[in-house]
């Protein structure tokens, strides 16, 4: 495909070195923390850039690209997101999506943030997809921006609560991020990332593990931020386990219990079944011998009988 128009026409010289000055001014007020200055003079050369050289022109969408990401810095997420729709449309039609330029896949990402910040999680999870892919594609799987849009998405998923996908890929970020000796802090977010949907899925015991090793290589490297959190993480996986293993025993108790009762079941009907055996049994006898005394008797009856008929 193209790509984004750099040319301008001299007519437009004086107020495109106005336009450069405001932008290097500007850049250096974001150094220096001072978004808000930073974000009016980036809105006056948006205003000139838009007016003078166009939509599709390079300072255009770069401006425009540069007052989202600020945007969101300071919390206006709607206005940032339309900027940053603004830009990636152009992009796309312009530079087309395959493959996606690194400049429109780092727009992918932060129009997948202002969605987040805006609860539109669908929305974000889509673009952070598509940035996180996007950048395997062009960059390489185990890239340190690859893993950072990989890490988003699978944060993202989390807050969706799709636990077992998020945790699926936190487990892959982390194991690549370990791999290639990324730095602390990455290491540190992605295993307690992980240790989180752990703890979600009811795997406790894996989720306490992972914190306490959070715990140690903070401790090791004399560092406070985060600690509070994993040791009251493993505090809470304790409980859990506690939980657990009570409820187990309960669970282990209960089916002893059901065993006896099924055994004092089975015994009780065999009882009942040979008390219905025997009572059958003497019944037989009992009917068996009233028919041998009946049948005596009638010999006897037939005997006497016989015995008249001779007399007479």
């Amino acid at each position: 495909m193209g790509a984004l128009n750099t040319d301008y026409d001299q007519s437009k010289a004086h107020g495109y070195a106005i336009f450069d000055q405001q932008d290097d001014e500007a850049r250096e007020l974001i150094k220096q923390g001072k978004l808000n200055e930073a974000v009016a003079l980036l809105k006056k050369n948006l205003a000139w850039s838009e007016e003078n050289l166009g939509a599709d022109h390079f300072c255009t969408v770069d401006t425009q690209e540069i007052l989202a990401f600020n945007l969101n810095e300071i919390e206006q997420f709607k206005e940032a997101k339309t900027l940053n729709l603004k830009a990636l449309n152009v992009r796309k039609r312009i530079e087309g999506e395959s493959p996606p330029s690194q400049e429109l896949l780092r727009t992918t990402l932060h129009l997948a943030s202002d969605w987040f910040q805006l609860k539109r999680f669908d929305n974000a999870a889509s673009n952070y997809e598509k940035a996180y892919k996007g950048r395997i594609t062009i960059l390489r799987e185990d890239h340190p921006d690859t893993l950072q849009a990989g890490y988003e998405l699978a944060h993202c998923w989390s807050v969706m609560s799709q636990y077992e996908k998020a945790r699926d890929l936190n487990r892959k970020i982390l194991e690549t991020r370990i791999r290639t000796k990324a730095s602390l802090a990455d290491t540190l977010r992605s295993r307690l990332q992980l240790a989180e949907n752990l703890f979600k899925l009811g795997d406790f015991k894996e989720a306490r593990a992972l914190y306490r090793k959070n715990i140690q290589s903070l401790k090791e490297r004399g560092k406070k931020g985060g600690l509070k959190r994993c040791q009251d993480a493993v505090v809470l996986c304790d409980e859990k386990l506690r939980l657990e293993a009570e409820n187990e025993e309960r669970r282990r108790l209960q089916e002893t219990e059901l065993k006896k009762e099924q055994q004092r079941q089975r015994e009780l009907k065999k009882d009942m079944e040979d008390q219905a055996s025997k009572e059958l049994i003497d019944q037989e006898i009992q009917r068996q011998a009233k028919y041998e005394q009946e049948l005596k008797e009638k010999q006897t009856q037939e005997e006497e009988i016989q015995l008249q008929r001779k007399k007479a």
